[in-house]
């Protein structure tokens, strides 16, 4: 069997807790990025294929690609701003 020894996380080499936050935010952002376009991409499809409006469909795909490019710059700029 391998040897548990106690590990000490202050101690440890390599231990940064500050990137892992980092990480962490921009996991939750994607997420919640990607569940919103999920839902513009079942919106559309519901309005055009129920509704049979393919050209309002349609305009509510581009939105749907165009709405993430904002957000994902936002966070982008913030990476870019913090002393990491």
């Amino acid at each position: 069997m391998a040897d548990h020894g106690t590990v000490e996380y202050a101690t440890a080499a390599g231990n940064d807790y500050a990137a892992h936050e980092q990480s962490y935010q921009s996991f939750v952002h994607f997420t919640l990025v990607g569940i919103l376009y999920v839902v513009t991409v079942v919106f559309g499809l519901a309005t055009g294929g129920v509704m049979g409006h393919w050209l309002l469909a349609a305009a509510i795909f581009v939105i749907g690609l165009l709405g993430p490019s904002p957000a994902c710059s936002a966070e982008r700029r913030l990476q870019a701003m913090s002393p990491l």
